[in-house]
């Protein structure tokens, strides 16, 4: 468990393994119509929603992209990931 104990650290804690939908697509180097068909699936869930804006785990995005690194290398393997 995380032990926060200052406004600073949470927003240190926030900055770093809480991201946004654009921060997420930029990561996994995704298409906007893609990431919806990702949350379609339920591949990749949301940890929180503020307004529009989807908010995503740091795990949970590098996980997904471990996955789909994969896949572009079998599918698509002149794709620049990584």
């Amino acid at each position: 468990m995380y032990n926060i104990n200052s406004r600073e650290e949470l927003q240190s804690f926030l900055k770093n393994e809480v991201w946004t939908s654009e921060e997420a697509r930029k990561e996994l180097l995704i298409s906007k119509q893609r990431m919806s068909q990702l949350l379609a699936e339920n591949r990749i869930i949301p940890i929180s929603k503020v307004g529009q804006v989807n908010l995503y785990w740091r795990k949970d995005v590098e996980l997904l992209k471990q996955e789909l690194v994969q896949s572009r290398k079998k599918y698509r393997p002149q794709h620049p990931s990584e």
